[in-house]
């Protein structure tokens, strides 16, 4: 017999006033989005809110036997470029090493994407990352209701209120509590 899955239940949608009030509640001078201009952002939210968990990327166990393979390679040319056998002394097989060396690791840096496979870019990497997709996923959104509201000035810097309008409207999106300063990181990782 087969397990039943157990889905989320669905949220309420939620109003268009209660995103707008976001960014009054966290921008302290406007000019503030309305509600034509805060609708893709609250789709977005409803979206995030009803969606199954996003994947990280070492939930993957191909993705962490590639990683860890690429990281054993990267260790194994670090120590060999800082063995020296005979220091101060300088042999022709021995700078013709160095050079093969700097060109494996030059090649590893550039083959790196082909092997490490086709990943998301905007999922988190380690465990507990899971909410990075849908803070870049929101952000976005933010992005375009403040720039439609004729906001000059538009960042995701440390501190930013736009940082705030994105953490409050994951917590919406029924996402856990995250720091600004983390969510500031994360969307830094990726400019959008």
């Amino acid at each position: 017999m087969k397990p039943k899955l157990r889905l989320k239940k669905p949220v309420k949608p939620l109003p268009l006033s209660a995103v707008v009030a976001l960014f009054k509640k966290h921008c302290k001078r406007g000019p503030w989005p309305d509600e034509s201009q805060c609708y893709y952002l609250r789709n977005d939210i409803n979206v995030v809110a009803n969606a199954k968990p996003a994947a990280v990327l070492n939930d993957d166990p191909k993705y962490r036997r590639r990683r860890a393979t690429i990281a054993a390679m990267e260790k194994l040319i670090r120590e060999m470029k800082a063995q020296d056998p005979f220091p101060g002394l300088r042999f022709a097989t021995q700078i013709e090493a160095e050079i093969h060396l700097g060109a494996l690791e030059e090649a590893l840096g550039r083959a790196k994407p082909a092997l490490t496979g086709w990943t998301d870019p905007w999922a988190g990497e380690r465990e507990g990352a899971a909410w990075h997709k849908p803070a870049r996923f929101i952000a976005r959104r933010v992005k375009e209701a403040a720039i439609n509201a004729g906001r000059k000035k538009v960042s995701f810097a440390k501190g930013s209120p736009l940082v705030l309008v994105v953490t409050s409207a994951l917590i919406l999106a029924r996402q856990k509590k995250r720091d600004p300063d983390a969510v500031a990181a994360a969307l830094a990782k990726f400019p959008l």
